[in-house]
């Protein structure tokens, strides 16, 4: 009886020790199976799916966003285009719009005649003509002993016997069409024809006649242009006085072609400024024009001061540069075959009125200014 209550124990602890490898064997066995079989756990699988959605999201919505651009691109092109042919429009909105074509027309004036000289016994015309038309009409005259010395508008017509009469007919012509005006010019046209003075009116091409005294010319100009103290040079077509927009003086310059008359005797010359222009108010500061013969070479002067001998000054704004000392230089340059005479114009008193403001006088070459030497053949 003894021995079996002291059996319990060790049985009990048997027990326990049974109990315990089980559960030990039991956690080996599950540890062993977690690492051979791959994790499948619901969280990662989300995660991923998560991804996999996002990513296919992100392509969808730049699928999307690359389209709407494209449309904007597309958009915005045709937008562009469409702007930039309105600008072109606008840039010049009657360059589409046709010029109003005219028919020509033309009227015959007498400038100058019958003018009759002695020495050559010669009566001659000049005669202008005014045309209109669009667009501008070309000129032809019958006749013009002048060989178009005196312009495209003016032609000289000359008689050479007591009696003679010349029909002298202008015609115009442009694309619409033509119109023509004539004129009867007679030696008989008056009892007594006028004189003309030595020198004036005549042209060494009108009269051939190897008894002349006197031949009258006139010498083109080259070129025209400016300077402006320590500012610019500018050469084109006209000569400027008056004053620039930092207050600085402006001078005008001209270069006249003189191979015609080397060698001869000079006998008169003048320098006509019958027409200009006006850019602002240049007469308020402007009080008389200092004409210079000066000399600067065959290219365009790059010195303000140039030195130069004085030929006169004169009163703004029409005026004749003649005298002495004009037909001495000239004399001087003809003796020595040269080829150009040039002069300068400034003005004297003020050289600016300090306004600012950019005011002078303008002489074109081809309106405004004309030299004509009498010389002796």
């Amino acid at each position: 009886m003894k021995l079996k209550y002291f059996l319990i124990p060790f049985i009990i602890l048997l027990l326990l020790t049974v109990i315990i490898l089980g559960y030990n064997l039991c956690s080996a066995n599950i540890s062993k199976n977690d690492k051979d079989t791959p994790a499948t756990d619901n969280s990662e699988e989300q995660i991923d799916t998560n991804a996999s959605d996002e990513t296919s999201y992100n392509n969808d919505y730049k699928q999307q966003e690359d389209s709407n651009t494209d449309e904007d691109s597309s958009e915005g092109t045709g937008e562009d285009t469409a702007q930039d042919e309105n600008n072109d429009s606008n840039i010049n909105p009657d360059a589409e719009e046709e010029i109003e074509k005219v028919p020509p027309s033309i009227t015959l004036d007498i400038l100058e005649g019958p003018l009759y000289t002695e020495s050559r016994d010669i009566c001659y015309y000049r005669i202008g003509v005014t045309v209109e038309g669009t667009p501008s009409p070309s000129i032809t005259f019958s006749k013009d002993d002048s060989n178009g010395a005196w312009g495209e508008n003016i032609c000289q017509v000359n008689l050479y016997e007591p009696g003679d009469s010349y029909t002298l007919t202008a015609k115009a012509v442009n694309s619409e069409g033509e119109a023509s005006k004539s004129i009867v010019l007679s030696w008989e046209s008056i009892d007594e024809p006028l004189e003309a003075v030595a020198g004036e009116g005549l042209n060494d091409e009108a009269f051939l006649d190897d008894s002349m005294e006197a031949i009258d010319v006139i010498l083109p100009p080259l070129y025209g242009g400016y300077i402006i103290e320590d500012v610019m040079l500018g050469v084109a077509g006209t000569a400027l006085i008056g004053d620039y927009t930092d207050n600085s003086p402006i001078k005008g310059f001209f270069s006249f072609d003189i191979t015609q008359i080397s060698g001869k005797e000079i006998l008169d010359a003048r320098i006509e400024f019958y027409n200009y222009d006006e850019i602002g108010n240049p007469m308020a500061f402007l009080d008389f024009v200092l004409i210079k013969k000066v000399n600067w070479g065959e290219d365009p002067p790059n010195i303000f001061d140039l030195p130069g001998i004085s030929l006169g000054h004169y009163n703004y704004p029409t005026f004749t540069c003649t005298g002495e000392t004009l037909i001495s230089e000239l004399q001087k340059a003809s003796n020595l075959n040269e080829s150009v005479f040039q002069i300068s114009l400034e003005n004297m008193g003020s050289d600016s009125d300090y306004d600012d403001l950019a005011e002078y006088m303008v002489y074109n070459k081809q309106t405004s200014i004309r030299f004509t030497v009498t010389y002796k053949p």
